[in-house]
């Protein structure tokens, strides 16, 4: 829901609209499920992400969490990585 800051003229509650928002784009930050992330007693992030036939520990930098994803950036990340789940 997006609510204006002012009344638009000519336009009724309810209405649907066209908006466009112009965002800024952040790089090198990849999305992932947030369950994905744990939590390390330092306080830091870290995501397990299958390499070939092993998993490795990736330190990341929490960026944000919307909803059930979360964008962190992070050293041995890529598009396409699978990262794990802890079971609870």
């Amino acid at each position: 829901v997006i609510v204006p800051d002012r009344v638009l003229k000519g336009v009724e509650n309810g209405a649907t609209v066209t908006v466009t928002a112009d965002l800024p784009v952040s790089k090198d930050v990849y999305i992932v499920p947030s369950q994905a992330l744990v939590s390390r007693i330092d306080g830091s992030y870290a995501l397990q992400v299958v390499a070939g036939d092993k998993t490795l520990w990736r330190t990341v930098t929490l960026v944000g969490i919307a909803g059930s994803h979360a964008g962190v950036r992070g050293d041995g990340l890529s598009d396409g990585a699978t990262v794990l789940a802890p079971s609870a």
